[in-house]
Order: C-alpha cells, then sequence, then structure tokens
C-alpha cells in the first residue's frame, strides 16, 4: 500500500502534468543543432490584455543518428519577460514536459543571457527520418512599451510590441511565419515594422503578419548575425490597463488547531503610458451612472484600473481586505457554481498609467482541507498549497513565499511544481507568542517572473513536509494554564498574607484592633 505522502506527491504530480512540467537541468548540456531541422514554425503572438501570449506551432524533422526524445525550443528574454511556457501535441489535452535548459549551440557556446531556453520532451522516442508536429504557448510579463510615454487624462493609450523578425532556435529552420493577433479587427495600427515583411490582412483585420521566410535559416549561426538581431514591432493602440506586481509577499501560517492563515502583501504598478494632466473624477461618475441604468455618457478613461479578480479555494473564509489606511469595503465575494470563492477587489482609487498601489489581502482555510497525516506514520504531516496568488491574469516580477509551521516542527522539506524553477530557498526561525522552545521553524522560497493562466490558477500547489508530535501542540495551552494558576494562586496567598512590620508586642494589640473594628462594622 502506498503512504499518504506518496499518494499526495502522485496527485501533485498529476495536476502538473496538465499544463506542464519544468525542472531545472543539473548542468549545461549540449544540444546540437544537427539533431533536427525543422521545416516549418508558425508563430502567433497575442497581443491584447496586459499580458501577452506566444504561440509557436513546431513541424520538425530527426537527423540524429538513432533517434531523439527531446527538442529545445528558445526564446528571447529582452523582449517581455517569460513567466509562463506550456507545450503539447495535437491538443492542449496531450501535454508534453518541458524542462529548465541550459542550452548551448552545436556544443560550441552558451546562448548568453539575452535568451532562456526549454527543452520539450516527448512520450517516446523520435526514429530518424521521422516528423513531430507540436506547439509551445509562452506567457509574457511586461510584454509592451508606450508610445507616447504620457498622455492626458481622455487621450488613447498606444503600445509598441517587440519581438525578434525570426523564430529563435538552435535548429535550423527552412520555413517560418508570424503573425501578431490584436484585440479586434477596429484596433488602430500607426506604425508596423519592418514595412518590407510585415503587413494587415486585410483592412477589416486584427492579425498583422509578417513573412513568409522560404529561405533555411540558422538563428543562432554567426553568418546569420546581422539578420537574427532584426526585430519586428507592432505599434497600435491598446485600452486595457498595464498592470503587474513588482512585488507580492505571501506569508502563510500553519496552526493544528484547525486553521492555515495567508496574508498577502502587493504593491501594484501601472506600466502604460503614464498620465500627466490633472486627475477628474467626472468621467467616473459618468461610468458609475450608466452601471445603475442612468442615462449618462460612456467613462473615457478606459485605461484605468478598477478592480482585480481573485479566485480562492471554495474553503476559503475570513477574508479581509485593508491598505495602509485601513478597511477597504469596495470589495465583495460569493461563490461560483463549481463552488470556488470569487471576489472582487477595487482599490481605493482608480489606478492610472504610472501610477502605484499596494494592499494587503489576506484569508482563511480549515487545516483538514490542507494539511493531511500519513496513516502510516503519524508524525509526518504533508502541507498542500496553491503556489500562485490567487488574483488572476496579472504578472508578478518577484513573488516571496514563507511557511511558518508549528514549534517543534522538525525534518522539513520542500517540494515545488516542476514547472517553476525557484531563485533562492531559505530557512529561519520566528517567535510569537508563548514560544518557548526556539520559535516557529520557517521555510521560504523566491521566484523571479512568476505568471500561472487563470484556468490553472488552483492546479499550481507546493507541498512542504515535516515531522511533528501531535502531543507538541499542547505545551502552549498547558504552559498558559500553569500561568494562569500560578498567577491566581500568588494573587490568593497574597491576600491571605500579613507583610506587616511590627515591634514585640504590638502583633497582639494590631490583631485585637482590627477584631475590633470588624465587630462595630
Amino acid at each position: 500500500m502506498l503512504s499518504l505522502r506518496t499518494s499526495l506527491f502522485s496527485l501533485s504530480a498529476a495536476a502538473s502534468a496538465v499544463a506542464l512540467a519544468i525542472v531545472q537541468a543539473p548542468a549545461a548540456v549540449s544540444a546540437a543543432s544537427a539533431d533536427w531541422v525543422v521545416t516549418s514554425a508558425k508563430r502567433t503572438i497575442y497581443a491584447s490584455g496586459n499580458v501577452a501570449q506566444v504561440d509557436v506551432k513546431i513541424t520538425a524533422k530527426v537527423l540524429a543518428e538513432g533517434g531523439k526524445q527531446d527538442f529545445v525550443v528558445t526564446a528571447a528574454k529582452k523582449y517581455g519577460k517569460p513567466g509562463h511556457i506550456i507545450a503539447y501535441g495535437s491538443s492542449p489535452k496531450n501535454a508534453l514536459t518541458v524542462e529548465k535548459y541550459n542550452a548551448t549551440v552545436a556544443g560550441t557556446a552558451e546562448l548568453g543571457d539575452d535568451f532562456v531556453s526549454y527543452r520539450v520532451l516527448f512520450n517516446k522516442g523520435m526514429d530518424k527520418g521521422k516528423t513531430v508536429t507540436f506547439t509551445y504557448s509562452m506567457y509574457l510579463g511586461k510584454p509592451y512599451e508606450p508610445l507616447p510615454k504620457e498622455i492626458h487624462l481622455f487621450q488613447r493609450q498606444f503600445l509598441q510590441y517587440f519581438d525578434t523578425l525570426r523564430v529563435p532556435s538552435i535548429y535550423a529552420v527552412e520555413s517560418q511565419t508570424s503573425f501578431v493577433e490584436l484585440a479586434s479587427s477596429g484596433t488602430q495600427v500607426d506604425n508596423i515594422e519592418p514595412a518590407e515583411f510585415g503587413k494587415k490582412e486585410g483592412k477589416s483585420s486584427g492579425t498583422i503578419k509578417f513573412g513568409p521566410f522560404d529561405e533555411k535559416f540558422d538563428f543562432f549561426d554567426k553568418k546569420s548575425k546581422d539578420v537574427a538581431e532584426k526585430h519586428l514591432m507592432v505599434h497600435f493602440a491598446n485600452q486595457e490597463h498595464q498592470t503587474y506586481f513588482p512585488s507580492v509577499k505571501r506569508e502563510i501560517e500553519v496552526s493544528h488547531w484547525g486553521n492555515v492563515a495567508f496574508k498577502e502583501n502587493y504593491e501594484l504598478k501601472h506600466a502604460g503610458a503614464a498620465v500627466s494632466s490633472a486627475f477628474n473624477r467626472v468621467g467616473f461618475s459618468w461610468g458609475d451612472y450608466r452601471k445603475r441604468g442612468m442615462q449618462a455618457p460612456e467613462n473615457p478613461v478606459a485605461t484605468a484600473m478598477y478592480e482585480m479578480n481573485v479566485v480562492l479555494p471554495r474553503t476559503a473564509r475570513n477574508i479581509h481586505y485593508r491598505d495602509e489606511i485601513g478597511n477597504i469595503s469596495t470589495s465583495n465575494a460569493r461563490r461560483d457554481d463549481k463552488g470556488y470563492v470569487l471576489a472582487q477587489i477595487r482599490p481605493r482609487y482608480p489606478v492610472l498609467g504610472g501610477w502605484n498601489a499596494d494592499w494587503e489581502f489576506s484569508y482563511d482555510v480549515p487545516t483538514r482541507s490542507a494539511l493531511k497525516v500519513d496513516p502510516f506514520d503519524p508524525t509526518l504531516h504533508v502541507l498542500n498549497i496553491t503556489m500562485s496568488p490567487p488574483i488572476v491574469r496579472t504578472y508578478a516580477g518577484k513573488l516571496s513565499v514563507e511557511v511558518l509551521l508549528p514549534e517543534g516542527a522538525h525534518d522539513i522539506k520542500l517540494y515545488t511544481p516542476s514547472n517553476k524553477v525557484l531563485s533562492s530557498e531559505w530557512t529561519c526561525n520566528k517567535n510569537s507568542w508563548l514560544d518557548f522552545f526556539g520559535g516557529r521553524p520557517v521555510i521560504g522560497y523566491e521566484i523571479d517572473d512568476f505568471y500561472v493562466p487563470e484556468k490553472q490558477i488552483l492546479q499550481y500547489k507546493f507541498q512542504v513536509t515535516y515531522r511533528f508530535q501531535s502531543f507538541k501542540m499542547y505545551y502552549e495551552p498547558i504552559l498558559l494554564s500553569v500561568m494562569l494558576f500560578i498567577g491566581f494562586f500568588s494573587y490568593i496567598m497574597v491576600g491571605r498574607s500579613s507583610l506587616r512590620i511590627v515591634r514585640k508586642g504590638e502583633k497582639l494589640k494590631l490583631d485585637q484592633k482590627d477584631i475590633d473594628t470588624a465587630v462595630m462594622r
């Protein structure tokens, strides 16, 4: 029979496989560029929200003797921050494993800091001469640059999207085409570069096509350096808010008395065009009137961030939303049809371009829904917690997480989903009330460039295993009871004792005086 620990690890692995598995390679491994040739590459860039999605459909042929079971994909880090990647075969249901990879070109030189590589692992080996087709999707945070960088409050926002003109690949590509999908066919496009390669597919189309490029091209070949350094650029109107989190800090406090408490601190920044004019609430009042069914003009300020959606586990309770001033009442929560808790939180003011906001969000979940005990080893506890902050569709530049365990926990181990790579990990102790034996053990980690798609936000979990004797949870109530007993006992003893300093013979006179006084009363 499998233990609870093994079962939970299997469930976590299965949940991660729904989206992808990314683990860090132990060392740099040479990726021979002669192992594959890409016969066709179709790249589609969805530039609509505050996070850009890049889908690349690859058709490749095996050239290596003895076949291959892996394929290296590459992305340019200077054009957006890769926060998430998945890969799949014929459909998203056929998920493929993806590993973080320190690739080299033909075993000679590393790609450098401008590129990041991943290795896609197929379900079975491919023999020489076989052809495979798969798709990998990347989600990029901070993908746009505003131009102009400053606008009037009621002025429209225009953004620039940059990317490499050719698909970066360590393998030679025989044919490739790139498409940029805008929010709608009516999106205004001011400029397309390079004009000789890029154009709209139609006057009423929201798709811009670059290519096709039908000549064989090796992106990292020194002879191709001039062409590889060329980039594509689309300057277009986009009224979506460009908010992201420069920093998110999560603190998770575990109590064996029935509660797991989450406290999260958010720093928000609007990276869109900065508003240089005075702020005016008239337009926002119009929007409120229209929501109530009243006749009023539309709000002309379209780039502001009004509210954010939060997805919480179905057992979430005691939800609080506050900032430095105090509680923010403009929020609401409800359960959806599937039982999960959905909350809408709104800042004290609409967040415009160049503005910042910060707040604290907290909630609790029952211990039974997050903490399990191995039935074959009662001292082994497994904490299973969602890894992503609950606010959806928002990229985080840095995510810091600390887990506070009960005092006396030991043999602590951290297991993160294989789809994320930690930038740092640490352990320490923190003292709180009634901690007399060294304080609460803490294990923490930090991740750079973090993003999880909304549909998978509750599937990505990390685990903390530790050993804890159940009788230790009674230390604090016993100590508290003993302290209260000592306090009351001391009070009783002091009340019944006399601390008078008298001479010899005066004690009887004073006692007789006290008796006479009591009788008179």
